[in-house]
């Protein structure tokens, strides 16, 4: 989903009229772009993946992870991944 990095001036602030365009203004449009990806694997595996998404050129954050033995060594985990954006449409649909 997407979310507001930060809440918007309201019509009636009586300083919102005199703002310029400043860094602060500017991350009033800023987005935080969410998902999440599942995947199998064994621990090292789970944790060669996370290196290599840390490693890609683009960069992105994380906030949670889970992982779970299904079946030693089988492992499934979860990961919830963000990016930060000025559009508000994520993949431009």
């Amino acid at each position: 989903g997407k979310t507001p990095l930060i809440e918007p001036a309201k019509a009636d602030d009586k300083d919102a009229a005199d703002k310029t365009e400043t860094p602060e203004v500017q991350m009033e449009t800023a987005y935080k772009h969410g998902m999440k990806i599942v995947f199998e694997g064994d621990f090292l595996s789970t944790v060669d993946y996370i290196r290599k998404l840390e490693n890609l050129d683009w960069r992105f954050f994380w906030d949670s992870i889970e992982f779970r033995v299904e079946d030693y060594p089988r492992s499934l985990s979860s990961i919830t991944l963000y990016t930060l954006s000025l559009d508000q449409n994520w993949i431009g649909i």
